[in-house]
This record gives structure tokens, sequence and C-alpha cells, in this order.
């Protein structure tokens, strides 16, 4: 062997080998001193859980969540059921704020990044698809939309003077958004090269089809929101914002914000004849108010559109869920003086049972007493009209119903439900 070749080769047999560290192992020993720490009331377990967190986010950092689900799943089986709830706490923190530097032309500022999501309810006019993005083109001597929505936030005080914000654009679809720890917190960097003035591949929104009826549609907003570590932050980012209270009326700068930037998008979105607005707020909470809005405008909608109290006490509402390409869809039909009459698609995000109560409790908020609700014993297939291929609803007397078909009288011999 020539000597080249042999040094070469010797060169390629010592080279060490890089084994991926076991995330999952870390992150579960770290779990469990942090929890005896915190048991035993230790000086440690600020330190303990300061590992854990990095561990956490390191492990998303890779682009999936399997480690920490995994950590999780092996804490469950050896009965460390409050290091569970540690680990998916320091998980939903590490998805939605980030210690970062920011470098401005005066001097370079050290703080923390964090993820806010806005929903955020369009009613739309018939034939118009749902708009993507918020215009970026200043109009006489007016800033575009897009500015005035990002510096929206500090005009009605939710946050300081110091804070610098990041708002995206787009307007995207419960779809849209990642659905793991680890897409949020990918979602969180990409925020991060923005406002540091570089580019990011942040993923645009899927577009909708336009509709023939009159709609509404949920969708977010997502800002970012910069604050160094010595800013005067403001009550949204110091956790000072009053939204619901027993004792205290929603804060009223959050109701200012709210119904300025809905006359905003409502001025500025092509065919949006009204929008609400929800909280700024962490991703789960966001996500949740959001189908709490569609789902209860919804509702409202289909149960007393002419919104005359009176008829809800000859009002009955059947739920029943509905298994529709692997999904389970909760469909409430309505009837009046034993006349079916509509029929409402709730949107679930949880699990049925959750969302079944929450479907009672509105029913119940909007009026029709919980005597007259009606809910099934049994899941169904994705029972639809074989001539229009619209949807069935169930029915109070025990029967699928379609809309048009119960008008007429012929409600069809389906399912029975109750």
């Amino acid at each position: 062997m020539s000597r080249k070749r042999g040094v070469a080769s010797q060169s390629k047999r010592r080279a060490p080998t890089r084994t991926p560290p076991n995330w999952s192992s870390r992150i579960f020993l770290a779990a469990r001193q942090a929890a005896k720490d915190y048991a035993a009331e230790s000086s440690g377990w600020d330190e303990s859980l300061a590992r854990l967190e990095q561990l956490i986010a390191q492990s998303l950092d890779t682009g999936t969540d399997k480690h920490v689900v995994r950590a999780m799943e092996d804490l469950e089986e050896a009965a460390l059921g409050e290091a569970v709830n540690t680990v998916m706490i320091c998980a939903e923190t590490a998805a939605a704020s980030l210690p970062i530097q920011t470098q401005t032309p005066e001097d370079k500022k050290t703080g923390e990044l964090q993820l806010f999501l806005v929903p955020t309810l369009l009613v739309m006019e018939p034939n118009q698809g749902v708009p993507q993005s918020l215009p970026d083109t200043a109009q006489a001597e007016t800033r575009s939309p897009l500015d005035i929505c990002a510096t929206s936030l500090r005009r009605y005080g939710l946050i300081g003077p110091d804070p610098s914000v990041v708002l995206l654009p787009w307007l995207y679809a419960y779809s849209d958004l990642p659905g793991t720890w680890a897409g949020q917190r990918r979602m969180l960097r990409h925020l991060m090269d923005i406002a540091n003035g570089q580019d990011a591949p942040i993923v645009r929104p899927k577009p909708t089809e336009a509709e023939s009826r009159l709609m509404m549609a949920l969708r977010f907003l997502v800002f970012g929101v910069f604050s160094a570590n010595d800013a005067n932050a403001g009550p949204l980012l110091d956790d000072e914002l009053v939204v619901e209270s027993a004792d205290e009326a929603v804060d009223p700068r959050l109701l200012a914000w709210q119904e300025d930037l809905a006359l905003t998008l409502a001025e500025n979105l092509p065919g949006v004849l009204s929008a609400r607005i929800g909280t700024p707020a962490s991703w789960d909470n966001a996500t949740h108010e959001g189908f709490q809005m569609r789902n209860l405008a919804g509702l409202m909608a289909t149960v007393s559109p002419d919104n005359h109290p009176e008829v809800l006490q000859t009002t009955h509402a059947a739920m029943g869920l509905y298994l529709v390409d692997e999904d389970l869809e909760l469909r409430i039909g309505i009837s009046r003086d034993e006349q079916f009459i509509n029929g409402f698609r709730w949107a679930c995000h949880q699990d049925p049972e959750t969302e079944i109560h929450e479907a009672f409790d509105a029913l119940q908020q909007i009026g029709i007493p919980g005597a007259q609700i009606h809910v099934a014993g049994e899941v169904l297939g994705d029972e639809r009209c074989p001539d229009c291929g619209a949807p069935y609803f169930p029915s109070a007397s025990g029967q699928s119903a379609h809309g048009d078909a119960a008008k007429a009288g012929l409600i069809p011999e389906y399912h029975r439900l109750h």
C-alpha cells in the first residue's frame, strides 16, 4: 500500500463517529430530577427546570415532537404525572417563545420573541373567495392596511413603547397552521429571521373556493412580538390584559383594539362584509377561542336567524357524531313545531365528549331549554342525500333529516338516532 493511501486509510479509521443524542432519555431524566427537586423544595429546582427547558427546545429544533412525546409516555408509565405536566408546559413555552438578539443601527438588543395568534371571523359576500393576505399598498396619504394592523397593538396600549412587532401578512385557516410544537417553533424562528431583516420560507395559506352563499370563515393572524430584557413590555406581554373575569369587565384597551382592527379588515379586504376579532393569545388558547367564535356565531344564525327569542320555546335541537373521512363531525339538527328547519356542522378540534358538552352549553346559552336538546347515542357514517349530496342532520324525532326534504314533508327513513 502506498504511503499516501495508507495515511488516508488510517485517517479514515480514526475519524470519530457521531451518535445523535437520545433526546427522549435525556428529557426523561431531566424531568424526573426537576420533579424530585420541586417535591423536596430544593434550591436546585430553578437550575433543573432550566436544564429541562433547554433540552426540550433543542429536541424540538430537530423538527419533530416525537422525542418529547416519547419522554412523556415513559414518565406516564413511571407514574410521574407531575413531571408529564411540566414537560408539556415546557414544550408549549418552547413553541411560543424564543430568546433572540436584534441588531439595530444604534445597538444590539437581547430579549425574547413571543408568538401570538389572533382569531378572526370573517363574514363573506356570496361568490367571494376568502382573502389570503392583508394589502400592503398605501392609498393616497393613508398607510397600508398591513402597516396599520402591525402598529395597532402599540397604538391601543396592548404593548409598551419599546417592543417591536412582526405581523405576517397572510390570513391562515386552522388547517394551514402547523399542528406540532416543532412546527410552531419553526414558524417562530422564521419570525426571528424576519425581525432581523432576513428572508424566511414562511408557509402561505392554501386558497379557498368561492361559495354561492353568505359564509363565515375562521382565519388567524400571526404576530411576533420582540421585547428586550429591560423593556417596558405592556399588559399583553406581562399577562396583565384582562380578558374575562368574574369581577372585572374586559379591558377597554382590548375592546377598542378589536373594534378598530375589525373595521380595518372589513374596509380593506375584498368581499368581507364584517369581521370579529378575538384576543391575541398563545397557540392553544387562540385556536380554541377562534373555534368558539365560529361555532357560536354559526349556531346562533342557524337557530334564530331573525333573533326572535320567543320561538326558542318550541325549538328542539338534536346532536349526532358522524364519521367523515376518518374524522368525527358533530352535526346539529334544528326543528321547530315538529318540523325540521335547518342544520349546522359544529367545527371540532377537541375530543368528541368535550365538543358535545360545549355545543350543549352553547344551545342553552342561545335560549333552547336543556330538556329540548337531544344527543345521539351512536356514531353514524357520512349520511348524505343521494340526489344532491347535502349532509343529513339528526332529528329530534329519531330520524336523519335533510333540510329541503324536511320542508317538503319528505323526511327519509334513514338511521334512527334516538
